[in-house]
């Protein structure tokens, strides 16, 4: 077994205004390429389309991320977007053999998925531990590493074959296929 920890560049993009937020996005889209965006406010749907033009790896809330400065350790609360009708399905915890995960909305994992586990989430997908069990996607997008063991399908089609080792991966359908891009 190979385990490795890697750090990632991340945006975190505090209370702003659409337009704010739309400017910031337009003016620094090349500087954000290959980061993760945190939006801790909420995000509309013009905001997640420009997200998708530059294609930026983007997460709505903050998933328990902490958010580190001067000696101060604040964790900011998540949020969802207004017109999400199913809440987040926020999990920071290993999901252990045998466990199945459904939600019809977005699921955030913190923990390992280990192996006979399974989840499926019909919204964005994202999961920081090791896959060791079988994920399913019918959503936007994923945000995950490579599995070790185990089946990850995204809209319908096993891409197990399309994932390299090692890195976080943001995957999503861009013009009817499967785009797989590393973040980090």
């Amino acid at each position: 077994m190979e385990v490795k920890q890697q750090n990632i560049g991340a945006f975190v993009i505090d209370n702003r205004t659409e337009a704010q937020t739309l400017a910031y996005i337009e003016k620094n889209a090349p500087l954000l390429e290959g980061h993760l965006l945190i939006f801790s406010h909420t995000v509309t749907p013009a905001v997640t389309a420009m997200c998708h033009t530059y294609k930026l790896c983007f997460q709505f809330g903050t998933c328990g991320f902490k958010k580190r400065g001067k000696g101060v350790v604040e964790v900011l609360p998540l949020v969802t977007q207004e017109e999400q009708s199913v809440p987040v399905l926020q999990i920071f915890r290993s999901i252990r053999s045998g466990e199945t995960i459904e939600s019809s909305g977005d699921i955030v994992i913190g923990g390992n998925i280990n192996d006979g586990a399974r989840i499926s989430c019909a919204g964005t997908l994202t999961i920081f531990g090791t896959i060791r069990g079988d994920i399913s996607c019918t959503g936007a997008s994923m945000l995950l590493h490579a599995p070790q063991s185990g089946k990850v399908s995204f809209g319908g089609r096993v891409i197990n074959e399309l994932l390299p080792v090692g890195s976080l991966l943001y995957i999503y359908e861009e013009e009817g296929h499967v785009a797989v891009k590393e973040v980090g």
